[in-house]
């Protein structure tokens, strides 16, 4: 059966080459799949938010299965392996954003989002008018494209925040702050602690439980993506950013940079430097391929389920399978 999709891509041209945001929308989209279309990532290198319109999907990610049905999200997590496919109804019809930036990392961790597969966002009309309005921003770009794309990527993630309800104790939140607030100067594992009012053990157990993450092994990740913003957008040397991110060393911040990069420092800041530029063009929001057709009876399907009267069709259930 035919399939209808189209993304729009924010990248970067040359009069944004010296500029590289901290979190912003990369790409936008939408899509109808017909019942045999199903995509694999044997380990993403992006981070996506999908929000099923009409039919249902079958997501799958890291040994979970999931079935999604209109006005749920599913969650393509970075390093994972994930599977999606058109589910029981016989088709399927989402929106799509990905986002990048590195500020993420620390905004997803922050936010409880960062281990997740599938939320019930607490307004889908909402978010799912946030998904609209970042398609027509990428199409259009207009001259605050960029500043725009950051709003909205933040909105977006704030939104799926709030549908979890309360999750982070104070302890660990007390902890966050005083990391954020310390990234340029040398910090212990027992300053950590002492700020959040723990002993180190249960400090530890606590962050880890709700982050992901060791302590020191946050606190780093962010300091390189501090770094990794520098690089990209100032002339600092070297050695100026390693002291800005808290290394009185720039050989050891180096050895750690390349070790969690892969790259030295200034081998990351030549890789940034190429220009490029902003495009728009109807493709397929998994993997890439031109548009088939316009999807026949299905794609009209769609187009009704979303002119309803502010209701998803569907029952709204899901289904976690271990």
């Amino acid at each position: 059966m035919p399939e209808f999709s189209e993304r729009t891509d924010l990248l970067f041209g040359a009069e944004h080459a010296t500029y590289h945001p901290l979190l912003y929308v990369a790409t936008s989209g939408s899509s109808l799949w017909a019942h045999s279309h199903a995509f694999t990532r044997s380990r993403s290198e992006l981070f996506g938010v999908e929000i099923v319109t009409a039919g249902n999907a079958v997501f799958e990610q890291d040994g979970r299965s999931y079935t999604v049905v209109p006005g749920d999200v599913y969650l393509l997590r970075m390093g994972a392996r994930h599977r999606y496919a058109v589910g029981p109804a016989g088709f399927l019809c989402k929106r799509h954003v990905t986002m990048q930036g590195s500020l993420l990392d620390a905004l997803l961790r922050q936010s409880g989002l960062i281990t997740l597969d599938h939320i019930r966002p607490r307004d889908p009309h909402a978010l799912l008018g946030m998904f609209r309005q970042s398609r027509r921003l990428l199409a259009h770009k207009p001259p605050n494209l960029i500043e725009e794309s950051s709003v909205l990527a933040f909105r977006i993630l704030s939104e799926l925040a709030a549908s979890l309800g309360p999750r982070m104790p104070s302890t660990v939140q007390r902890g966050l702050d005083f990391i954020e607030r310390n990234l340029a100067v040398p910090v212990s594992t027992a300053d950590i602690c002492a700020a959040a009012g723990m002993s180190a053990t249960h400090f530890h157990r606590l962050f880890k439980r709700h982050l992901g993450v060791a302590p020191m092994q946050y606190l780093i990740t962010q300091r390189m993506n501090w770094a990794k913003h520098l690089l990209s957008n100032t002339a600092l040397s070297v050695k100026e950013i390693a002291a800005t991110v808290g290394y009185d060393d720039p050989l050891y911040f180096s050895a750690q940079f390349r070790k969690h990069e892969a790259v030295s420092p200034r081998g990351f800041r030549r890789g940034m430097s190429t220009g490029r530029t902003v495009t728009s063009g109807r493709h397929d929001g998994a993997d890439g391929k031109r548009i088939l057709s316009s999807g026949g009876a299905n794609h009209e399907r769609c187009q009704e389920d979303r002119n309803r009267s502010g209701q998803f069709h569907n029952v709204r259930q899901t289904a976690a399978v271990q």
